[in-house]
C-alpha cells in the first residue's frame, strides 16, 4: 500500500508529537526523582547531625566531662572542695 504525502506527514507529526510527549514525561519523571531524592538526602543528614549531637552529649556525660559553669562552680575556693577528698 502506498501512503500519500499527508498521510506521510500526519504520521511524521504523530511521531513528533509521540517524541514530544514522552521527552515531556521523562523531564517530569526526572524532576520528581531528584526533588525526593534530595528531601530523602537531607532528611538522612539531619538524622545524622542529631544522633551525633546526641552521642557527643551522652560521651560527655559518661566521661564526666562539665560545662563551663560547672568548671567555674568548682573552681572556687572552698574548705570542703570535691577534689581535696
Amino acid at each position: 500500500m502506498i501512503m500519500t504525502p499527508h498521510q506521510v506527514a500526519a504520521v511524521a507529526a504523530l511521531g513528533g508529537l509521540a517524541t514530544a510527549i514522552g521527552l515531556i514525561a521523562f523531564i517530569a519523571l526526572a524532576l520528581g526523582l531528584h526533588a525526593i531524592l534530595s528531601r530523602l538526602v537531607d532528611a538522612c543528614d539531619a538524622y545524622r547531625t542529631r544522633r551525633a549531637y546526641q552521642r557527643d552529649q551522652q560521651q560527655r556525660r559518661s566521661l564526666g566531662v562539665f560545662t563551663d559553669a560547672q568548671r567555674a562552680i568548682d573552681s572556687l575556693p572552698t574548705t570542703h572542695h570535691p577534689k581535696d577528698r
